[in-house]
This record gives structure tokens, sequence and C-alpha cells, in this order.
């Protein structure tokens, strides 16, 4: 009876352990998958110009497009379709502020040519950075 015990003691320390070392490997990523989610619901809230569609809305996160070691990037890329010209649209978003992770950050945006008379699709995309925080994906 005692050496079942002990098993199942040594057992439960081990999942404990195992759980534990889980929760602490997984935090920093949990930590920045709602930092992510939260600047696409910021960029989504922003309020779209007249004659403006949100047609597509792609997130992604880690260590995008350059070689600076230590940082983790944030990129919220909207694909909205538009009745407005392009120097209408550089107006309206020239003026937006949108909240980064410590200060305001820039829009970007590009223009493409359409197959639909009268609609013209657009691209916003935002880019936020912050120093790594133990998140495997910025490294």
């Amino acid at each position: 009876m005692r050496r079942r015990w002990r098993w199942t003691a040594i057992a439960g320390a081990a999942l404990a352990a195992l759980a534990g070392s889980f929760i602490f490997a997984m935090n920093p990523l949990w930590h920045n998958d709602a930092r992510l989610d939260a600047l696409q619901q910021r960029i989504v809230a922003y309020p779209l110009p007249p004659e403006t569609e949100l047609f597509d809305s792609e997130e992604s996160f880690g260590r995008l497009g350059h070689d600076i070691v230590g940082y983790c990037d944030y990129r919220v890329r909207l694909t909205l379709y538009t009745g407005l010209s392009e120097d209408k649209i550089r107006a309206y978003y020239g003026n937006a502020k949108i909240a980064g992770l410590d200060d305001d950050i820039p829009i970007y945006l590009w223009f493409q040519d359409s197959p639909y008379p009268g609609w013209r699709p657009f691209i916003i995309e935002v880019v936020d950075s912050h120093l790594k925080n133990g998140d495997w994906r910025c490294t």
C-alpha cells in the first residue's frame, strides 16, 4: 500500500512540474497573441472611409522581414474595396492615430488596379515591435 502511495505522489509531482513548465513556456506566447489580437481589434474598430468595405483581414507575429535580433513584430493587414480616389484615401488615413504598444504607429497604404468598375482594392498595414520577451517565434 505504501508503494502505491509513493508512486502516486511521484507521478503527481512529475505532472505538476510538467504542467508548471508548460505554463511557464507558453505564457509569453499567450501574452503576445493577446497583444496581436488587441492591435487587430483597434485597426478594425477604426471607422472606414465612406464608400469603403472590408474584404479581408490578416495578422502575423514573429520576427518579420528583418535581421534585428531581440525584437518581436506584430503586423495587421486589411484588404478593403473603395469607390473613393487614392488621394481621398491617403488624406483620410494620413490623419489616423492608431495606438501601438508604446506610441501611435503609422499606417501604410498600397493600391491596386481593380477588375471591378467603380471599386478599387487597397491594403492598410500596421506594424508594431517590442523587445523579445521569451517568445520562441521571435528568434
